[in-house]
């Protein structure tokens, strides 16, 4: 049984190297292609990033086949949040400021049209061979395998950081839900590949109907005008402290089945994932999880290897702030914010690892590596 665990994990992450087959990314094509023609407005952010507000019944999501009769509208929100159930407190840094900076600083897109990143070119081809010794690595807190358990949201409070990473490595902190092949990322990401620098950005991406998208080039439906996906994070934790840390929620309403995303201590939502694209999660999920995942496309030494959250080797029970960290919980059947019980350790490499600890009120899993050479 727990073979097969591993196995469906496996299959699940090969699935986030194949995000940008052009068969899946005709949304993001067509925007980079007309998006500006009929941009209402072009925001320009302080790092360069470079936003066109599009009416929202342009946006690339309703280039879905699923979606074209669609009833959507720009003041579409969740109609039944999870509540939290018991304490939810975060006293694992010494400054717990949440990055609530990712909105437009003075300006916002028009009423009735929302953000959308703008690229030079089409994105890179982030697809990689055949998984070879370094390959895709994981180190998780992760849900066991119960056929009877369902999970309705999964909630984590990210510390953040800027690992560096070469042109052909990635770096990722992230929540995950899955529910047979279909599955939803959240989280913050360092993926030169596919968007072009080395900055720590927020990124999601899913998994629904065998479709495979980042962000929003098929799926997910932009809402809000002000706060744009794949912003850059900022400030960034430093391993001398202090720690910065980030929420991310994703949770199935209970009344229209949608998938919404939040982010922010103050609760902002970004938009949905209609729960009509999905078929193993029409009716929420199998598993659920929260940790860091790297990527190399060629064998290295571990002096060469992607950093993972802060670069630091949780091999023991951390008695210091230096570590990366998700402070993990699920929403229930009850459709309840709730520390899961049933949470262990997934990790395929020893050049990394996750720590599963009883903290804080809560479940927080430390992770990181590689393993330092110098031990």
């Amino acid at each position: 049984m727990v073979q097969t665990q591993k196995l469906f994990v496996y299959v699940f992450y090969a699935c986030f190297l194949l995000s940008n087959l052009p068969t899946y990314s005709w949304g993001r094509r067509l925007f980079e292609k007309e998006g500006p023609n009929y941009a209402v407005k072009t925001i320009k952010t302080e790092y360069g990033d470079i936003y066109d507000c599009i009416d929202f019944y342009k946006q690339p999501a309703f280039n879905h086949a699923l979606l074209k009769n669609h009833t959507f509208h720009p003041s579409t929100r969740s109609n039944s949040k999870p509540k939290m159930a018991g304490k939810n407190t975060n006293s694992l840094t010494k400054n717990d400021m949440f990055l609530d900076m990712i909105r437009f600083k003075g300006e916002s897109c028009p009423s009735g049209t929302v953000p959308i990143r703008r690229v030079n070119k089409y994105d890179p081809d982030s697809r990689f061979p055949e998984h070879n010794v370094s390959g895709t690595v994981f180190a998780l807190g992760q849900t066991k395998n119960d056929p009877s358990k369902k999970y309705y949201g999964a909630n984590g409070v990210l510390s953040a950081w800027n690992p560096q990473v070469k042109p052909n490595q990635y770096t990722s902190a992230e929540i995950i839900l899955r529910g047979g092949t279909d599955s939803i990322i959240a989280g913050w990401t360092v993926n030169p590949a596919k968007y072009g620098d080395t900055q720590t950005r927020f990124f999601i991406y899913a998994n629904a109907n065998n479709k495979l998208c980042f962000d929003s080039e098929c799926g997910f439906v932009v809402t809000r005008p002000d706060t744009p996906l794949n912003f850059i994070l900022s400030p960034l934790s430093n391993i001398t402290g202090p720690i910065y840390t980030y929420p991310v929620f994703v949770y199935q309403d209970a009344k229209d089945g949608n998938y919404y995303l939040q982010v922010s201590s103050r609760n902002i939502e970004l938009g949905f994932w209609p729960q009509n694209i999905f078929a193993g999660m029409k009716n929420g999920a199998s598993y659920a999880g929260c940790g860091g995942e790297v990527y190399s496309q060629d064998t290295v030494k571990p002096i060469d290897a992607p950093v993972m959250g802060a670069g630091t080797y949780p091999d023991i029970y951390p008695d210091k702030k230096n570590f990366a960290f998700c402070k993990f919980s699920v929403v229930d059947d009850s459709h309840n914010v709730v520390v899961p019980t049933d949470i262990e350790k997934f990790t395929n490499n020893p050049e990394y690892n996750a720590v599963v600890t009883n903290q804080d009120h809560g479940k927080v899993i430390y992770y990181g590596g590689p393993f330092p050479v110098n031990v």
